[in-house]
Parts: C-alpha cells; structure tokens; sequence
C-alpha cells in the first residue's frame, strides 16, 4: 500500500518559548496529519546540538535534546512552576527559533525540575537502569564540559581527557551536577514517549533520522576513542567529508572523526548494533544519514581547508548489515542514497533490501521518464532538509527548464498553485512513501528552507506558525493524498 508523510523537525513546531517542543503542539501536528490522511511523520535526529545548532552534529548519539523538552508539560505533572518559565516567552519573531535565547535560559530552568525528582522515583530509576549503558557517560561528559568552561574534551585535564583514576572522586563530588543531566534526559524521553504513543495510536508512524557520522568532541568519541581513527594524542588522523556535489562546489568538509573499521569488525560490529538497535526502539522507521559511506566513505586531512582533495577508502557496508538484518528488523530501515553513487553502493542497497530515496529536484526534468516509473520499494520526496523549497528551487531554475517542467507535470503558466503540482507529481508515483516538507504545503520561498548544506548560520532556524494549520489546508491536503491513492 502507497502511504504519504510529512517531514518537518519538532523545532519548527510552532508555539511559545522560542521553539517547538514535544508538548501541545506536537499532539496538535498529529492530528492534523491523521485529519489530513497522512501515515508518517518524518523528524530529523533528536541529539543535542552543538555550535551551529544542526540536529546532525550531536554531542551524543543516545541522548535528547533538552531544548525539545515542553515547559508546560513539566508544569502538568508538577515539576516547575509558571513562575519558573513564564518570563522566557518573549521572543518576538516566532517564525524562527530563538537559539540565543534558549541557550541562555532553557537547560537552567530545566535544572529546577530536579528538586521535586522525588515525585517520579520509581519512573526515573527505570530509566536509568534500561539506559545505564550511555545516560552515565553522557552526564559525566556533560559535568566535565561545564567544569573545564564548555571546552573540547582534548583539552581538559589529563587525567579527564585520558578517564584516569581522579575521575572516579570527580564523579563523587559532583553526584548531584551530574545526576541533574541524566534527570534531563529522563524528562526528554518521557515527553517523546509519550508524544510517540499518542502518534501511533492514532495510526501515525514516526520516521527518525541516524546520522552516520559523531562530532569529535562528544561524549561517544570522549568515552569510546578506540572506535575512531585516532593518533597516540588521541587527536583525528583523518576527518569525514564529501566530495563537490549538486550542494556544493567545493564538496563538504565536516570535519568529523571517521571510524576504526578494522577495529569494529573485530569487536563484531558491537558499536554499531547497539546504536541502530537503539534507534530501531526510538522510532518507528529509521533513515540512515550518507547510506554510501558504508560502502566506501570519503576522508581528508585534518588540516584540509575544503572537502576537494578527499580519498575513498571502502568500508565493511557488506558485514555490517549482513549482522544488523539477521539481529535486528532491517525492515524498519531507510538508506539515504544520495551523493556520489557507485556499482558497490547500489549492490550493497540491492543486499540490504532497504528502501533508497528520489528527491525530484534532483531528477527534474531530466530524468522524468525515470521518476516517474520509479522503483516502488524507494521513498519519494519533493526536497529534504539540506534542499530548497520546492518553490525556491522552481524560480531559480532556467526558463527553459521551467518551461520543460511546466509541460511534464502539466503546470499552466498562470497557475497560482504550482506547489501542489509537485505534491501531486510525487503522491502519484508508485513510490510506497511520499515525503512532503511541511514548507512545500504552503509553496514558501528559500526564506523558509530549513539548512543550506556548507553554511553555519542562519540554519535550522524555520517555524511554522499556530494558523498554518487550518480546515483548508487539510481538505486540501486529504483530496490530493485519496487522489493519489495514499489513503487508508
């Protein structure tokens, strides 16, 4: 059966104090994705985000982000007052989130929770105990960066930076600090928890996003070095990146540590199971970030200045997942095959038998004959995260393909609504799922596109707005998804 979805992060869920959050808004999204006939909610990774604010630089693979955490929620089940929080709605352009605000503010009133802790005892110690293996580390490396003035963990302390014998009387010492950010942890994921099952009651399966890459400086690579290319200063040999590309001409330089493989495939892969594992349990589907670079992934010099003179090395993609589909349900994976593609990817996305993706600003109007007789075990969408706005895209094209567009998906030229042309272009291809971005309903300009790959500011900022969502826009919605025989 065909299904349709939404993408659009919970930040950019609209409501007071400068983000989206997974409190009322969120179960207010949902309905109007059931009322709208939709099946999938598609969000980007759930991490907390470091400098620069993307949701693809984490500072673990494991924890929430507290900014996500609903204020109002925590006032419901009595863990902060009004008082607390109320001053913080201020922001005066709600169509962005207000990051400076919020990391001025938000973790220290998330702290005040930890003084009533005792009305959730026994919620809490379940927490810890099921996630014992990653919340300690996490909180620890979270005390530490504040201890040492939010520095990178290369240059902290010896004895810090290295996990030696004065880090257990730290941990005495500090017990409350730190167990003030495995609470934190606890409120995110008892707020998404329950946003989830109310989402999947209601028949609305949600799509995460699994990054393949961890930033450096990160509790994973602090409390883990051995799973990263590291030199005897435990500093990178080599960091992650991508060649030029239709984002960029100068390909991207991430600058991410990439991995021992030679050690992870001795160590069975264990790293890597464990994380999918975890992902697998938090959502209901799972896209995995730069599928390609488990076939083969693209590294350069720690001192490279842009990402042009990278080398590909192959990656062990064949193993890996041979072990991830026979532990784990493979079925509930997505591979984000974009970039540079090779006969070793497609085989690998041919074994796995997970699902690929097709972004129609990278196929048209070229490859219409091709798109439109797409492969129906592939996801369909109209632009991701990293791209334009449909329309933003459409008015920067050249008039000629504008005019070749026009006539593929039958467009008048004086068509006021040229968006839902593409909504319906892509709703009526044989792909089991079609992803709209939220932005791409209302046919908003490249002012609204959620990130511009190769750039660090003024991203990840996009809200939509309380009357974005209207009886009109769901009728709307509900007729082009029954049209396109996504309605179930």
């Amino acid at each position: 059966m065909k299904k349709a979805g939404i993408l659009l992060h919970i930040s950019s869920l609209p409501g007071d104090y400068g983000i989206g959050t997974m409190g009322r808004s969120a179960y207010a999204f949902i309905d109007f994705l059931v009322a709208s006939g939709q099946k999938y909610w598609q969000i980007l990774p759930l991490g907390p985000t470091v400098a620069g604010n993307s949701p693809y630089l984490t500072s673990s693979i494991y924890a929430g982000n507290p900014l996500l955490i609903d204020f109002d929620a925590l006032f419901d089940d009595g863990l902060i007052g009004k008082n607390d929080y109320e001053f913080l709605n201020k922001t005066k352009d709600r169509s962005k989130v207000d990051y400076e605000l919020l990391n001025e503010n938000k973790l220290r009133i998330l702290k005040l929770a930890y003084k009533n802790k005792s009305k959730v005892t026994k919620e809490y110690n379940e927490f810890l105990e099921k996630n014992s293996e990653w919340v300690n580390d996490y909180a620890l490396f979270c005390c530490l960066k504040t201890y040492h003035h939010d520095l990178p963990w290369i240059e902290w302390e010896e004895t810090f930076r290295l996990r030696g014998p004065k880090l257990e009387g730290f941990i005495k010492k500090n017990y409350f600090e730190i167990d003030e950010y495995r609470f934190i942890q606890f409120l995110f994921y008892k707020q998404y928890y329950r946003m989830k099952r109310y989402a999947n009651q209601n028949g609305i399966e949600i799509i995460g996003d699994m990054p393949i890459y961890v930033p450096y400086d990160s509790a994973d690579c602090w409390a883990k070095p051995q799973n990263f290319l590291l030199d005897y200063n435990l500093k990178p040999t080599r960091v992650a990146g991508v060649p030029p590309d239709a984002f960029s001409n100068t390909g991207q330089l991430w600058g991410n540590p990439v991995y021992d493989w030679d050690y992870m495939k001795e160590d069975d892969f264990s790293w890597w199971i464990n994380r999918i594992k975890f992902s697998l349990e938090t959502y209901d589907l799972v896209r995995i970030d730069h599928f390609r670079g488990f076939s083969a992934y693209y590294s350069l010099s720690k001192d490279a200045k842009n990402a042009v003179n990278g080398v590909w090395t192959k990656a062990p993609g064949l193993e890996l997942f041979s072990l991830v589909n026979k532990n784990l349900d493979g079925n509930k994976i997505i591979a984000e095959n974009l970039g540079y593609l090779d006969f070793d990817v497609y085989n690998l996305l041919q074994f796995t038998g997970y699902p690929g993706m097709r972004i129609i600003q990278f196929e048209l109007p070229d490859n219409f004959h091709s798109i439109n007789n797409i492969d129906p075990n592939t996801i369909i969408y109209t632009g991701t995260h990293d791209n334009n706005t449909i329309m933003g895209w459409y008015r920067k094209l050249k008039m000629k393909d504008r005019g070749i567009i026009n006539k593929q998906l039958n467009i008048p030229r004086s068509h006021r609504q040229k968006h839902w042309k593409f909504i319906e272009f892509v709703y009526n291809t044989d792909a089991k799922i079609a992803i709209v971005p939220f932005q791409d309903l209302y046919g908003l300009s490249d002012k609204a596109r959620m990130n511009i790959p190769g750039t660090i500011v003024n991203n990840w900022e996009y809200r939509m707005l309380s009357s974005d969502i209207n009886p009109e826009l769901k009728e709307k919605l509900l007729k082009t998804v029954k049209m396109g025989q996504r309605y179930h």
